[in-house]
């Protein structure tokens, strides 16, 4: 059983989350099984900070490193399963919003440097 589910919009796509560990000074980290998709390549960990499309057909996520260093922004197409690395740091990003034409704004949190940023 997970420890967190994850519903999107419709309610018909899922990532249960299966909790592994947090970072030091830093987010929970899970395992996830994504449900009504499969993305091409899996992330093996990831934060419980998800966003969803309006129309489903994106989810933004944050995928934590194996070695818990730092982290990429992941935008998954559900309806291909294409997968998009948008950011990447060793500080914290954190999805905020998905449009429905894939442009995700997120947190960047690096070096006691904190931005709002947008990525497409």
């Amino acid at each position: 059983m997970a420890d967190l589910t994850i519903i999107s919009n419709s309610g018909k796509l899922t990532i249960d989350l299966f909790f592994e560990g947090e970072m030091h000074f830093g987010p929970m980290y899970f395992k996830p099984r994504f449900v009504g998709f499969q993305p091409e390549l899996t992330p093996s960990f990831i934060t419980e900070n998800i966003v969803w499309s309006l129309d489903d057909k994106y989810v933004a996520l944050a995928e934590v490193s194996a070695n818990l260093d730092s982290m990429k922004l992941l935008l998954i197409n559900t309806a291909n399963g294409s997968v998009k690395i948008l950011d990447q740091c060793k500080g914290l990003l954190v999805p905020i919003s998905v449009s429905n034409s894939g442009e995700v704004e997120f947190e960047w949190r690096e070096k006691g440097v904190k931005e709002i940023r947008v990525r497409a």
